[in-house]
């Protein structure tokens, strides 16, 4: 565990997770996805409480993650999955769902 700079008062606390099951997603808020297994994948989507996600290596961002990063040679940019949003029982800011761009839509 890698203790981070306190956001709002809130101590933040970054875990890195060999394996992804339920169990161990139980305490979390957010996961950062890089490489994942099809078996992983579907562990991640047993997590009953919100979780935001955000992937890497999800160019169709398909996967069910919230957030999809495309990381090019000079920009960062993001595809969100509004389904995904939708189920998640987040409220995501409008200004950020307007930033991204819909996975949906070529």
């Amino acid at each position: 565990m890698t203790a981070l700079p306190q956001m709002a008062g809130r101590p933040l606390r970054l875990h890195t997770l060999a394996k992804v099951d339920a169990a161990s997603m139980r305490s979390c808020h957010a996961a950062y996805i890089g490489e994942i297994s099809a078996a992983e994948l579907e562990q991640l989507r047993t997590v009953k409480q919100p979780l935001l996600t955000i992937r890497e290596q999800d160019p169709l961002c398909r996967s069910g993650s919230m957030f999809c990063l495309k990381v090019g040679a000079t920009r960062v940019s993001f595809d969100l999955n509004l389904d995904a949003v939708a189920r998640s029982g987040l409220r995501v800011d409008p200004k950020v769902l307007l930033l991204g761009h819909r996975a949906d839509r070529p």
